[in-house]
């Protein structure tokens, strides 16, 4: 699985946040594992998200906050968290 087909599922609905795009470098090339390490309800009704991709030889932690915008979540913030 390459970063892009990971990533993809994460693509910010409004345009002014963010793309993931930054943040293909820095996952492993391939991801092999995607793991939910952390999900927490914010008390505005928000979701943090930390997943865990795993490949050969390293791993790295995404940090995304998930919204509410209309009818459906985007995630309105990413970043990789470590590395």
């Amino acid at each position: 699985m390459t970063a892009q087909s990971v990533t993809r599922g994460l693509l910010p609905g409004p345009p002014t946040i963010p793309t993931p795009g930054r943040l293909w470098p820095k996952l492993p090339q391939p991801v092999k594992t995607a793991t939910v390490k952390q999900l927490d309800q914010q008390s505005d009704g928000s979701f943090v998200a930390h997943v865990r991709y795993g490949g050969d030889e390293k791993s790295t932690t995404v940090r995304s906050v998930w919204e509410q915008v209309g009818d459906r979540p985007y995630i309105t913030s990413i970043s990789v968290v470590d590395e």
